[in-house]
C-alpha cells in the first residue's frame, strides 16, 4: 500500500515528477503512473493502488479537469474522504470538488517552505499519522 496516490494529466508529468520528489524525501510512498508495472493491465494496477492508497492527491491544471482519468481518480478519493489536492495552474475545478479546499502550487518554487505546499505536506502528515496502523 502506498501512502499517497497522485493523478495528473500525462502533459503535467513534470511538476508531478517535482512533487513526487518532495513527497519521497519526506518519507512517503508514491503511486503515480511511472510506476505500473511491465506485464501488468494499467487500469487494474490503477484501480488497485487507487482503492489502497491512504491519500490521493490530483493536480489540478487546464488539463486535468478535462481528464476522465483524473476525475475518476478525485472522484474515488473524496468518496474514501482522502482527497488532498493541489491547484498547479489556474484552471475551473470541477463543481463537485469545490468545497474541498486545495493547496494552491500554481506559483511553487519547488521549495517545502512555499506556503501551498507547506499547507498541502501538514495537512497529509496529520490525516497520515492518525491514520496509521
Amino acid at each position: 500500500m502506498n501512502d499517497i496516490f497522485l493523478s495528473y494529466a500525462s502533459e503535467d508529468r513534470e511538476f508531478a515528477r517535482r512533487l513526487v520528489n518532495v513527497f519521497t524525501d519526506v518519507g512517503w510512498s508514491v503511486f503515480w503512473d511511472r510506476d505500473t508495472p511491465v506485464g501488468k493491465s494499467w487500469d487494474r494496477v490503477v484501480e488497485e493502488q487507487l482503492t489502497k492508497a491512504r491519500v490521493v492527491t490530483p493536480l489540478w491544471s487546464p488539463r486535468s479537469v478535462e481528464s476522465d482519468w483524473v476525475m475518476i481518480e478525485a472522484t474515488e478519493g473524496m468518496e474514501q474522504k482522502n482527497l488532498f489536492p493541489a491547484l498547479i495552474q489556474s484552471a475551473r475545478i470541477p463543481l463537485r470538488f469545490k468545497l474541498t479546499q486545495f493547496a494552491d502550487l500554481s506559483d511553487w518554487d519547488g521549495s517545502t517552505t512555499h506556503d501551498g505546499c507547506a499547507r498541502l505536506l501538514t495537512a497529509i502528515a496529520s490525516h497520515l499519522e492518525g491514520d496509521l496502523p
